[in-house]
């Protein structure tokens, strides 16, 4: 399903993210440092744009959650707030507090993700699946909250 695509790609990121420290230095370091680039940005890039599609599947005809206005709140946190302040924060972690702090904060960053994933949207993907089964089936009951 998506969201295990989602979370293995999560996984994937979390495995090799700690490459991007300064345990080992020199020339070994470095290559390290870029074997970990070349996993953990396209295992973030393929969560990322799972996590888009699967936000647009839930997309309402009507109303706030329509298409359109979850593709602007996508283009605008991540056109207006990744992609202006994750550089700046990026060169002052290094700069400031060193490569391996970086590493850490992008590995603690990967975990919240997981967990987000795992405690809301997990969930939320798993009781639609029982409406949809239940629904199907005849049984389902709408109940007014």
């Amino acid at each position: 399903s998506e969201a295990d695509w989602i979370r293995a790609a999560l996984v994937a990121a979390g495995v090799w993210a700690p490459l991007r420290t300064r345990f080992v230095g020199g020339r070994p370091g470095c290559i390290l440092l870029l074997l970990g680039d070349a996993f953990v940005i396209p295992c973030l890039f393929l969560a990322g744009g799972l996590a888009e599609g699967l936000s647009l599947s839930f997309a309402e005809p009507t109303g706030w959650l329509n298409d359109l206005n979850i593709i602007v709140a996508l283009r605008v946190s991540i056109d207006v707030g990744g992609r202006n302040v994750g550089p700046a924060l990026a060169c002052w972690t290094v700069d400031n507090l060193g490569r391996t702090t970086y590493a850490l904060h992008q590995w603690g960053i990967l975990l919240a993700s997981l967990a987000f994933m795992e405690l809301l949207v997990c969930r939320t993907l798993a009781s639609h699946r029982q409406q949809e089964e239940a629904i199907a089936r005849g049984t389902f009951v709408k109940t007014d909250r």
